[in-house]
């Protein structure tokens, strides 16, 4: 005799996500420079991080969907720009920070 058992365990999906690349810059008339120490962050709320001395940082694990990223510069000013996150993906993202 044999006896066969099957699981009714449902597998779990696994969901790839992706990043976002940001570059931070000022914008001064038609002159941009990259910002250092510049808080990254996104809507919805995920990560958050702050940019180097080449006003980058990479926002890693994102799950896919549309997000907002700002920027912002204490005493200085902020910025934003918006992004739609793919599966294994890697997306490029430059934000203009705007005195005021």
């Amino acid at each position: 005799m044999t006896l066969t058992l099957w699981s009714c365990e449902k597998d779990e999906e696994t969901v790839s996500k992706g990043d976002i690349y940001v570059t931070v810059y000022s914008s001064s008339g038609y002159t941009y420079a990259p910002i250092e120490g510049a808080n990254v962050f996104t809507i919805p709320a995920t990560k958050q991080a702050i940019t180097d001395q080449f006003g980058t940082t990479l926002l890693k694990d994102l799950a896919p969907g549309s997000y907002e990223v700002f920027a912002n510069l204490n005493d200085f000013g902020s910025g934003k720009s918006v992004v739609r996150v793919s599966s294994d993906s890697l997306k490029y993202v430059k934000i203009y920070v705007e005195k005021g």
